[in-house]
């Protein structure tokens, strides 16, 4: 089975999935790619994969199918100073200080943006990496503050967060495939065993 993964899902949910997967099908030989889930899609419709984990899209791709495998709570995130300030809203975390961005090139990061944009708060873009451990490896130093979804079994020690939007704003992982996926008792079996891994593991 040759799937693809975005590196948040890599860090987080796939391994106890992948190690589910592989147990229930011992004879199973997995080819695991990561990248971008618009480079991941492409390689789902070309063929080179036959399914992939990314961040869910927003409209649908001709050709492929995708189904919500896990979901995750998006929410401001701050240096953890101990301080009275430490149950300060999303908005007040977020302005005033340098933004760092989760990089724009990628679904979970364009729909950051627009979320920034729909609740109308004027950030002041400090820096922009493509890994999410990063964004929070510099807000943990005090670098600066961002948006970024709360990852399944992700500690977040050294950080305050606050949800993002009311009602609660999410990103959500799906599982891509074509429509007539020759693997698609497996791609069943992969989306099975990451929603297990989701609902197995602490928040």
């Amino acid at each position: 089975l040759a799937v693809g993964i975005v590196p948040s899902a890599m860090a987080g949910l796939a391994p106890p999935a992948l190690a589910a997967l592989r147990a229930a099908h011992p004879g199973l030989r997995l080819r695991i790619r990561t990248g971008l889930s618009a480079d991941l899609a492409l390689m789902v419709r070309s063929g080179e994969l036959d399914a992939a984990l990314t961040t869910a899209p927003e409209a649908a791709i001709p050709g492929l199918r995708a189904r919500e495998a896990a979901r995750e709570p998006l929410e401001a995130i701050a240096p953890d100073s101990g301080g009275a300030d430490a149950a300060q809203d999303a908005r007040a975390l977020l302005q005033g200080r340098p933004f760092i961005w989760f990089s724009r090139r990628t679904w979970a990061g364009q729909m950051i943006e627009r979320r920034i944009e729909e609740m109308g708060l004027g950030v002041d873009a400090a820096m922009e990496v493509d890994s999410l451990e990063a964004v929070e490896a510099l807000v943990r130093h005090g670098l600066g503050v961002s948006v970024a979804p709360r990852r399944a079994g992700a500690g977040r020690l050294g950080i305050r967060a606050a949800p993002l939007g009311d009602p609660q704003l999410w990103r959500a992982l799906a599982l891509l495939e074509r429509h007539r996926n020759p693997r698609a008792r497996l791609a069943d079996a992969l989306l099975a065993a990451v929603q297990a891994a989701q609902q197995a593991t602490p928040r």
